[in-house]
């Protein structure tokens, strides 16, 4: 099946994606600054293919990473930018609450439970294409905000890497990247 862009989804205009387009946060400089640094300190773009991941971004809840992994949620939000560029998915170790789980349950039909799910592990690789305000994302169910992060393109790994999660981008552990760069670099990008 094909997918279509997350900014054809979204009815997201081409030149709102245009590099010169900023994104007002609503934050000081100061917690920008902040908010940088926590967020993988100075890191300016994303790897250019998904098998050249070397920075991974952790969502608590596995089902969180299935829907993007399936096509459902295209948007990432987060208190800071994510640069454009490829980063590893990864699920943390922790269940979101039962009212999120029961709110994927009845917005993504079919959406696998939960505890069905990888966890402490690396699932695969999502492509950042963009960043929009709430406003900008045309009454999106996925977009919360303040930074809403645009996901055109993802890549699910076959086997799960186990891999302790952190916060903000983090580097991938040596042991694992080579074992994860080789599984991106054969699978399909949908």
């Amino acid at each position: 099946s094909s997918r279509f862009s997350a900014a054809q989804r979204l009815g997201l205009s081409i030149a709102a994606m245009e590099p010169g387009h900023r994104l007002a946060t609503g934050h000081s400089a100061a917690s920008q600054a902040f908010y940088r640094k926590a967020a993988g300190g100075g890191v300016t773009s994303g790897a250019a293919e998904p098998g050249e991941v070397t920075r991974a971004l952790t969502l608590r809840g596995a089902q969180q990473n299935w829907a993007i992994l399936h096509g459902h949620k295209v948007i990432e939000n987060r208190s800071w930018r994510i640069p454009v560029g490829w980063f590893a998915l990864h699920s943390g170790a922790q269940q979101p609450p039962e009212c999120l789980q029961k709110w994927m349950r009845e917005e993504v039909p079919g959406i696998p439970s939960e505890g069905s799910l990888p966890h402490s592990a690396i699932v695969g690789a999502i492509h950042i294409c963009g960043h929009r305000t709430v406003e900008q994302c045309n009454g999106s169910k996925w977009a919360g905000g303040p930074v809403c992060h645009v996901i055109d393109k993802v890549a699910r790994l076959p086997l799960p890497v186990p891999h302790a999660g952190k916060l903000g981008l983090w580097e991938v552990d040596t042991g694992v990247l080579g074992t994860l760069q080789e599984q991106l670099r054969g699978v399909v990008v949908l």
